[in-house]
């Protein structure tokens, strides 16, 4: 049994590189999913680390699950990894290339942001398996592209080139070379982002990792979230922008309520 290292951490300034290392399409094998857990818990204890990309060696980002390990009975850990990824501290940035399928999606998705290299694809194959997806795939694809095209994708199983799915809102950025990086530069502005916000409207409102998941739902849905909340946006352009919050809106255990008037 070979004693190498599937997951990998290393420090690049202030951002640290969790590399998945799984020969020869770096899938979801025993160890891996555990190698990721250890490498983000050890990137949200260190100080000096302000945000963390997630990539793969090789050829290829993580190619999915591996199907060699299917009816195998392998124990479930306590927590699913694409949750560790979502409920990160620090912002995760998912640096793809190669292919991104079925649970390596998955993965992304449970990453703030993501960002491939041109050529790369990505899908949720399951479906030509006769499966639907199992991690997340179901839920965090139609919060982030509405429901309509999470359906297609879902459906169709297709592989979907990265200059598609940064249109779709799959991806957030889709480099020409160097992803690693692109990547890094990226994760540094989104850093630098969160360190320069000191607009009392932009504060972090509500308690551990629930900020994150109501920045995803405003990109599911600003228009109705924006109102609301008292978050910022990193758009696109990389624009910030500033809502004032309404007194008809709160948190309460992760979930957005409005209180306030309804439209129509």
């Amino acid at each position: 049994m070979s004693d190498k290292e599937l997951v990998r951490f290393e420090k690049r300034g202030a951002i640290g590189i969790i590399t998945v290392d799984n020969p020869p399409v770096n899938a979801l094998s025993p160890g891996v999913p555990e190698g990721i857990l250890a490498a983000v818990e050890k990137g949200n204890a260190d100080p000096e680390i302000k945000a963390m990309i997630l990539t793969g060696a090789g050829r290829s980002f993580i190619a999915g699950a591996d199907i060699r390990e299917f009816g195998k009975g392998r124990p479930r850990p306590a927590r699913k990894t694409q949750d560790v990824l979502e409920d990160s501290e620090k912002p995760i940035v998912a640096a793809i290339h190669g292919f991104a399928l079925g649970g390596g999606l998955e993965y992304a998705l449970g990453c703030h942001y993501r960002v491939a290299l041109k050529g790369t694809k990505v899908g949720l194959p399951e479906i030509a398996l006769g499966l639907l997806p199992g991690g997340g795939g179901t839920q965090r694809l139609p919060r982030l592209v509405g429901p309509k095209i999470a359906l297609d994708l879902i459906t169709s199983g297709r592989h979907v080139p990265a200059e598609e799915a940064k249109q779709l809102g799959v991806l957030d950025e889709v480099f020409d070379s160097d992803l690693v990086g692109s990547a890094v530069k990226f994760a540094e502005g989104i850093a630098d982002l969160l360190e320069s916000a000191d607009d009392p409207r932009v504060a972090v409102m509500c308690s551990e990792s629930v900020w994150w998941r109501c920045h995803r739902r405003l990109v599911a849905d600003v228009a109705t979230l924006a109102r609301d909340l008292p978050v910022h946006h990193l758009m696109h352009g990389g624009e910030v922008r500033l809502h004032e919050p309404s007194a008809g809106a709160r948190v309460s255990d992760g979930v957005v309520v409005w209180d306030g008037p309804q439209d129509g």
